[in-house]
């Protein structure tokens, strides 16, 4: 296993500055098979390219040449994390958006289509790093499209056929470049069976080799309709399905997202307002791994703080970018590990008093994906009667969380998560303009910001008080203490924008019928 391409590139980079010119000569070797492979990948691209055709050639050169070229390439690397990491973009543009009711944007590719319709538009943004100009084409997908996600990285589309009958649910994988079935895809079409007849919506998730999409639908009981959703999770190259979780009458599975490779995040929540409901049966955080099974059990079960009886979950909401691997495709993240990774939950709470039910402000937790992973058996985690499920209370993870009181009442994107970078409005108090706020929880470089030429443009604050939250304590019966460092980069002036998106390239804001990219 390549260990070496699994560190943080900022640490590959000093490894790399520690060694002379006959040092890097002498271990050519692990030069060209493991560092090569760790920073080519990054998403300054074509800096890197310069680097490994300078390595491929090097006996062309003297050592003191390649090791002034290696510097250049360092620099303008460090340059571009700089601009980033303070919000100090180098070019920007803006493009209309397409009508229709269904878009995404993921790894630079913002893509457009219409509910029942078989065309999709996508439209890769330029980035100024590695002077990539900007890319437009369609597809023909020849099937009414119901919903639909992508991975450009994987030349992937993944559609949720709008013809679906009876209790089926038909999924496609396509090409993004042609439309057709994708060439690695054996099987091209899945099915999941539900509950009902027909679905309200879904929510699509693809992570490398897996598929994971979330129905949800409704049911009829008692003369109320009930959440009835089903997850189907799927190994789209093979079309084997992984996992099935269909929700109870008690418990809906509410929100997902992947851990890594061979781990899924699931949220339940309890149905509150059912006569007779289990208030035993507690929402919660679940751990699946895909090897125990397509029924399988959680292996592990994440307990949210302790609540007074009369309190529920009404909302429940994870949101965790995918992770691609680093390939000449994938550009390698420069701000960590390809997969260390901050997980956002949001919740939104309610209490009853004299049957009535009052909702409270939502909050939300920021902590990395590896808490979830992590073995907790040694520090006092008990399985569950009855079941192989390792139960984890709240004082046992909960000191790795950052709680907040930032919420998104309307749009998912308000907070917008990727890598370890958490991006968000901040209100100026006038209509529809908002400053951008960068939250940086990198634990490499979240102690230190870079300094750039000319006129701050951005204030910082790294927050790293660690006191005792009271956010709805009236709620909650135990401690809540989250002190989860971060570094806080807010920008002077303000943006008109309804939404704010990131990726490892660019900051998209959202207005209207129009996108603004601030390229880095």
């Amino acid at each position: 296993m390549n260990h070496f391409g699994r560190l943080p590139t900022e640490l590959v980079v000093n490894i790399i500055e520690c060694l002379d010119p006959l040092s890097l000569v002498a271990a050519s070797g692990v030069r060209s098979q493991y560092i090569l492979a760790a920073l080519e990948t990054n998403t300054a691209a074509t800096i890197w390219l310069d680097m490994q055709t300078m390595a491929l050639n090097y006996e062309l050169h003297s050592p003191t040449a390649y090791r002034r070229l290696l510097s250049r390439c360092l620099e303008e690397l460090k340059a571009y994390y700089a601009r980033y990491s303070s919000l100090r973009w180098m070019k920007s543009y803006c493009f209309q958006m397409e009508y229709g009711n269904l878009w995404e944007l993921y790894g630079g590719v913002y893509a457009q289509g219409a509910m029942g319709h078989g065309m999709l538009k996508f439209r890769k943004a330029m980035v100024a790093t590695t002077s990539e100009d900007e890319r437009v084409w369609e597809i023909n997908t020849g099937v009414p499209i119901r919903d639909f996600s992508m991975d450009v990285f994987q030349d992937l589309v993944v559609l949720v056929d709008y013809r679906n009958t009876g209790s089926e649910r038909q999924v496609r994988f396509h090409s993004m470049s042609t439309g057709t079935p994708h060439p690695l895809a054996k099987r091209p079409v899945v099915a999941i069976n539900a509950t009902e007849p027909r679905f309200e919506s879904c929510n699509i998730a693809i992570n490398n080799d897996l598929v994971g999409i979330l129905f949800q639908d409704q049911i009829l009981y008692a003369n109320q309709r009930l959440e009835s959703n089903v997850l189907g999770v799927w190994a789209w190259k093979t079309g084997d399905m992984l996992l099935r979780l269909p929700s109870t009458l008690d418990h809906v599975v509410e929100t997902m997202c992947f851990l890594s490779s061979s781990h899924i995040l699931v949220g339940w929540r309890t149905l509150f307002y059912r006569e007779g409901i289990n208030r035993q049966v507690m929402p919660s955080l679940d751990v699946y791994e895909f090897s125990k099974g397509v029924d399988a059990q959680p292996s592990k079960r994440f307990l949210l703080p302790k609540m007074k009886e009369t309190a529920t979950v009404l909302e429940f909401s994870i949101c965790c970018d995918s992770t691609p691997t680093p390939s000449q495709y994938c550009p390698r993240p420069f701000y960590t590990s390809p997969d260390h990774r901050i997980c956002k939950v949001q919740i939104s709470l309610g209490d009853e008093l004299d049957g009535m039910l009052t909702r409270e402000s939502p909050m939300t937790l920021l902590l990395f994906t590896h808490t979830f992973l992590r073995d907790y058996k040694p520090m006092g985690a008990i399985l569950g009667e009855g079941t192989s499920t390792t139960i984890v209370p709240w004082e046992l993870w909960g000191e790795s969380t950052r709680l907040t009181l930032w919420n998104s009442p309307a749009s998912v994107y308000s907070i917008c998560v990727n890598g370890l970078r958490v991006i968000r409005k901040i209100s100026t108090g006038v209509q529809q303009h908002f400053k951008i706020q960068l939250c940086d929880f990198n634990p490499y470089a979240v102690s230190s910001i870079e300094s750039l030429p000319g006129k701050p443009t951005s204030t910082y604050r790294y927050v790293n008080s660690a006191m005792e939250s009271t956010f709805n304590m009236h709620i909650f019966t135990q401690q809540v203490y989250t002190p989860l460092p971060y570094l806080e980069v807010t920008t002077k002036r303000s943006f008109e924008a309804r939404d704010v998106m990131l990726d490892h390239d660019n900051v998209y804001l959202v207005r209207g019928r129009e996108i603004e990219v601030l390229s880095f």
